[in-house]
């Protein structure tokens, strides 16, 4: 691995959290060359939570998996130049180009489900690259509601996007709280939970799983917490943030909640820089074209048009409550 490859891998935390461009590394360099990708015979345990069966060691691709997620964070150094550097203003036909290379990428990943004649369940590493990609579009498209020219329809187009990746991502969080355990988990990781769970909070508030779904993000990160200190101060920053939306916490959670020490505003700062985990919109605004989010949002109808399917829609404008619940209440660690 040449230290190119190494920088982006180890960096690639510091953009999701900061949203800042890492290191400088060339968004144009090959990634893994001459590096064979499909090594087999690396073994993992995997992290099972104590329901699920004995751990078994099975065949983990570690070196497809690192190249995989190598490639989307060039994508998104792609991004953050686009947004926080200095380039100029951020057009549509910009956007649109790394866009498609987002899409472009999701096709070359494994699917999150496994066959269904499989017995195996996808890796751990394997779905949080499936998580990782919708956050990367989640906060792509967020920007794009606040630009001077978006009319009504399209900021209706980006807010229906976001919503579904959103929904596919939650979905997938579940899936991965069913079979292992948030313990442990890197704070890239962290980030993605909050990021999924507040962009269903903010865009989709009405639907009736959002109690759910605040529960599920606060039992998980409390759950990480053991590992991370910082995941505490994420899930305090969560739902101050359920509080100015006006939406209301389940009694139990609150109760929970309210004996655990607050933090205070210099450790929010320090942990995200500022004083919230949210994208600084605001600060992006001003690099902003006009007419992104229109141009933008009549590229995802016309995609819709010609392949409906494109944003896998099947089912996922529905968060199974059932499912969320089971899953929530397995989880005593408060």
């Amino acid at each position: 691995m040449t230290d190119q490859e190494g920088l982006t891998l180890n960096s690639t935390w510091s953009g999701l959290v900061y949203q800042k461009p890492n290191a400088p590394v060339s968004p144009h360099a090959l990634v893994f060359r001459d590096v064979p990708i499909e090594r087999v015979g690396s073994l993992s345990q995997s992290a099972r939570n104590s329901q699920s069966e004995s751990d078994d060691a099975r065949l983990d691709h570690n070196l497809k998996s690192a190249y995989q997620q190598a490639t989307l964070y060039r994508i998104v150094h792609e991004i953050l130049l686009s947004y926080c550097g200095s380039r100029g203003q951020v057009s549509g036909s910009q956007m649109i180009s790394i866009y498609e290379r987002l899409l472009d990428w999701r096709k070359g990943l494994p699917p999150e489900e496994p066959d269904p004649d499989s017995e195996e369940e996808a890796p751990p590493h394997l779905l949080f690259l499936h998580i990782q990609y919708h956050v990367t579009v989640l906060q792509t498209l967020q920007p794009m509601l606040h630009t001077e020219h978006t009319d009504q329809t399209s900021r209706d187009v980006l807010t229906r996007a976001i919503v579904q990746h959103a929904q596919l991502a939650f979905n997938i969080l579940v899936h991965y709280c069913e079979i292992y355990t948030y313990h442990h988990q890197s704070p890239v990781q962290l980030f993605c939970i909050v990021h999924v769970c507040d962009a269903l909070v903010r865009y989709n508030s009405y639907h009736s799983a959002i109690p759910e779904v605040i529960e599920f993000a606060l039992q998980s990160l409390e759950e990480a917490s053991n590992g991370y200190p910082i995941a505490r101060i994420l899930r305090d920053s969560f739902r101050q943030a359920a509080y100015e939306r006006h939406l209301s916490l389940p009694a139990n959670i609150e109760r929970r909640l309210d004996q655990k020490s607050p933090y205070l505003p210099h450790d929010v700062q320090n942990a995200f820089t500022r004083s919230t985990y949210q994208q600084p919109i605001d600060q992006l605004l001003p690099v902003l074209d006009a007419s992104l989010g229109r141009d933008f949002a009549a590229l995802l109808e016309k995609r819709h048009e010609c392949d409906p399917d494109a944003m896998q829609t099947d089912g996922i404008n529905r968060l199974d409550t059932m499912r969320i619940r089971s899953v929530v209440n397995q989880e005593d660690s408060f």
